[in-house]
């Protein structure tokens, strides 16, 4: 909560507001219900949730080795795309500086996307919490090929993207 308050895309006092306000708008007796509203609120503020989801599940796929070039090769897109698309979430993932790629610097985490909170991620693998955000650990593969196939099908774009879609499978 503090990090969704603290950011600097909106006025703090009026972020503070939604936090304070979700326990009045949550019904039912959820174990989780004013934590999953807070991270619903913040995925739906984030933009193209199109985009967002795609980028949640590569992130969750690819856990702690997920760079700015893979999601670039994934999402087809070039690295101010990426920064645009999780513009606002920097509150649920770690988003490395823009020219940050963990190429240059493996073993610095603060380089690779991630989750910064467990609980985002079971927030994410539960439909009834969820929702349009969910992610189904049964088909993410599923999907992660299709992105990268998808990427590579691009004439424009299969010199840029195919080496990071390539080596993610290794």
């Amino acid at each position: 909560a503090m990090r969704y308050v603290a950011s600097r895309e909106d006025k703090p006092w009026d972020r503070l507001n939604i936090v304070l306000n979700i326990s009045d708008i949550i019904t039912g007796n959820k174990p989780f219900g004013e934590l999953d509203m807070m991270y619903f609120h913040i995925l739906e503020q984030a933009g193209d949730q199109h985009t967002v989801i795609k980028i949640l599940r590569v992130i969750d796929f690819f856990h702690f080795d997920c760079n700015i070039s893979l999601l670039m090769g994934m999402l087809s897109t070039d690295e101010g795309g990426v920064h645009l698309a999780v513009q606002g979430l920097h509150s649920v993932l770690n988003i490395p500086a823009l020219g940050k790629d963990s190429d240059n610097a493996n073993q610095n985490w603060d380089n690779h996307f991630h989750f910064l909170h467990a609980s985002f991620g079971d927030f994410l693998y539960d439909k009834d919490r969820s929702g349009i955000f969910y992610i189904d650990k049964n088909t993410k593969s599923n999907h992660i090929i299709h992105y990268a196939l998808q990427s590579l099908s691009q004439p424009s774009l299969v010199l840029t993207n195919a080496r990071p879609c390539l080596s993610a499978f290794k």
